[in-house]
């Protein structure tokens, strides 16, 4: 459920680039769709963080980490604008994702021995 509710809430992201007029509304609803889903596999991830390790902590800094990252990292194409900063998120958010389900497999295989 905290997963949920943590990809709906950025469904704000896409909303503010339409009201501001940035976006169509076609595509505010493709980007809105996009972030729920990848926000809900974060809150997935953070979840499992925070099972596997028993603390809060590990979640919080991986978010802090993550945002960070993607906060910094922009690239500044022919137009002007970081077009493929989405692709980036996506690929950077996978990643993570199996570093984190791998983590909880050592975690899981070291407590079973």
């Amino acid at each position: 459920m905290q997963a949920a509710f943590f990809g709906l809430w950025h469904i704000v992201v896409p909303a503010r680039e339409y009201i501001d007029g940035n976006m169509t509304l076609q595509m505010a609803l493709l980007m809105a769709f996009g972030y729920a889903v990848l926000s809900f596999m974060m809150g997935f991830k953070l979840g499992l963080l925070v099972g596997y390790t028993g603390a809060i902590w590990a979640g919080f800094f991986e978010h802090t980490f993550n945002n960070t990252v993607v906060n910094m990292l922009h690239v500044v194409s022919a137009t002007g604008t970081d077009e493929l900063q989405i692709v980036r998120v996506m690929i950077a958010q996978i990643l993570s994702f199996v570093l984190v389900v791998c983590y909880g497999r050592v975690v899981k295989k070291r407590q079973d021995v």
